[in-house]
């Protein structure tokens, strides 16, 4: 098995901590455009005085979580999906939007179960189990049809964990 690791290349926190909320917002949100307009309306709905990482990562999961509420239920492939993530992040984007949401933001972002529910995302632990299962059952049917190979050495919680502590 051949692996190619990319250059490390410094990030500055700032631009660290906006690809972090970006990829939260894609996941929330369902998609790219989803998160663009995620990340915009929490801009536009922020002060300029008050618009910190902080604080533009709180407005932007709150918009992306209330846009993806609204989105259409996927059918069960992602083989059209454009997106470069890997398939356990782009088996995340089929589920359902609330189970989504308990998953990413309990599972991926590690929030806290008030957090969440602050976010407006209730009955986080049970969605988040929930799910998993539903994970379980996508992973399962792919494997049946042969779908998507399994990729080695990706790790969904990789792309959303900061890199400092």
């Amino acid at each position: 098995m051949h692996t190619f690791a990319e250059p490390e290349i410094a990030v500055p926190a700032a631009d660290e901590a906006l690809q972090r909320t970006f990829m939260l917002t894609l996941l929330l949100g369902g998609g790219v455009q989803q998160a663009e307009a995620a990340m915009l309306e929490a801009i536009r709905q922020t002060q300029r005085e008050q618009l910190s990482n902080q604080e533009l990562h709180r407005q932007s999961l709150k918009a992306a979580i209330a846009a993806g509420d609204e989105l259409p239920q996927r059918s069960g492939t992602i083989e059209g999906m454009s997106l470069a993530l890997p398939p356990e992040l782009c088996r995340v984007l089929l589920l359902p939007a609330h189970l989504r949401h308990c998953f990413v933001l309990r599972m991926l972002a590690r929030y806290s179960s008030e957090d969440c529910a602050e976010l407006n995302v209730l009955d986080a632990d049970e969605g988040a189990c929930s799910a998993m299962k539903e994970l379980a059952r996508i992973r399962k049917a792919e494997c049946r049809q042969g779908s998507l190979r399994n990729q080695v050495g990706l790790s969904p919680s990789a792309f959303l964990r900061p890199k400092h502590v």
